[in-house]
């Protein structure tokens, strides 16, 4: 393992492998239409009904880099292998994720020292807020009314303390790969969250378990912006007066997003959960979009942009209703606000290869949906 600190070495500590010579270029990536996947895994399982069933979407890797518009994410780097004993006995749950059959896969190996590297970095970022969060965690699961929604991070923390601190640095622990895949996604996003000056103003509403959830959508949609050459401007104080965008982007002129997570898109790996209909999606993105944009909203005419709704573990037939229910708010409201450019669905997801005994790896995702109305073009 390659010792490394910061977001820039996160990749280098990890021992790849690939299994084959030659990436093959592919027409998927994690920034396409996921509606466009289909047909690939159609083609890529013997049984069809199978295919729509449980495998809605392939996912082709290490396509070559001049395809791509983006560097790779160091939020999804690759596959972490489960250890030889978790590949040999554990049951993984594959509910709330993407079953992916790659062909080039990129393979990360990784060891306890690795988990216990995730944490420390953790702790760097969030300071006191870890064990804030995992001591309300604690309270609530003692209560006799549990919170609807326990705090995500706090519930990775207490999958992997303190047994991990028991195994040598080089151990394989027995541990989902799934957990190592989350919790090092969690952890990139949030050291590029600390990257902003108002960090200090940000990280103490992390405790509160939903402010952490769209923290992190926030932070991720501004990690994919960067990679494809936006400028993002630095984030505003959480403390003003008004109601202000959450992202600022320079792109000729300022241009705002203000990011959503309605609690419906909250969802956690290994949780099934219902799964949203057509009208469903519409009546999420009519209210979403009702608190968000117009004269007293944080879209308006003054400060043009876009509305971003986030998400985790979406379930496949999710995002193209998403998608239909956005395009449809244009057709109707899209005349009546100029000054919405669009409005896009960023959101986190987790797949498991089972080619790879249960491999799992974070699936980042950013579409959007223009205003054929819009004043400006915009992503």
């Amino acid at each position: 393992m390659v010792e490394g600190d910061g977001v820039s070495a996160a990749i280098d500590r990890f021992v790849m492998s690939e299994f084959s010579a030659e990436p093959r270029p592919g027409p998927s990536s994690i920034y396409r239409h996921w509606s466009d996947r289909r047909g690939l895994a159609m083609k890529q399982t013997a049984n069809p009904a199978e295919a729509s069933d449980t495998l809605p979407f392939a996912i082709l890797l290490l396509e070559p880099q001049e395809t791509l518009p983006f560097t790779f994410s160091p939020v999804a780097p690759g596959y972490f292998t489960p250890s030889p004993s978790w590949a040999m006995h554990g049951r993984p749950d594959n509910a709330g994720m993407v079953l992916t059959y790659a062909p080039n896969p990129r393979v990360l190996l990784w060891s306890a020292q690795h988990v216990r590297d995730l944490l420390d970095r953790a702790h760097h970022v969030l300071g006191d807020v870890i064990p804030q969060a995992v001591e309300a965690d604690h309270r609530g699961l003692k209560h006799k009314t549990p919170p609807p929604r326990r705090h995500r991070f706090a519930e990775l923390w207490r999958e992997v303390c303190p047994l991990i601190y028991l195994y040598t640095r080089e151990a394989r622990p027995f541990l989902d790969p799934l957990i190592v895949a989350e919790l090092h996604a969690i952890v990139v996003i949030l050291e590029r969250a600390a990257k902003e000056t108002t960090w200090s103003e940000i990280r103490p509403t992390c405790v509160d378990a939903h402010n952490f959830l769209h923290t992190l959508i926030t932070f991720l949609s501004i990690e994919m912006l960067e990679r494809t050459q936006h400028l993002v401007l630095p984030a505003l104080s959480v403390n003003m007066s008004t109601r202000e965008p959450d992202i600022r982007i320079h792109f000729g002129k300022v241009v705002h997003m203000e990011v959503k997570v309605p609690n419906v898109l909250v969802r956690a790996p290994g949780i099934r959960s219902e799964v949203m209909t057509e009208d469903d999606a519409h009546r999420l993105i009519e209210r979403v979009a009702r608190s968000a944009v117009g004269t007293g909203g944080q879209i308006r005419a003054d400060r043009p942009g876009m509305l971003v709704v986030g998400g985790f573990c979406l379930a496949g037939e999710e995002l193209p209703r998403l998608e239909e229910a956005a395009a449809s708010y244009m057709k109707r409201r899209g005349q009546r606000y100029p000054f919405l450019s669009s409005i896009g669905l960023t959101f986190l997801s987790y797949g498991r290869n089972p080619a790879l005994y249960g491999g799992a790896r974070a699936m980042p995702g950013f579409n959007y949906v223009r205003n054929p109305h819009a004043q400006a073009s915009f992503p």
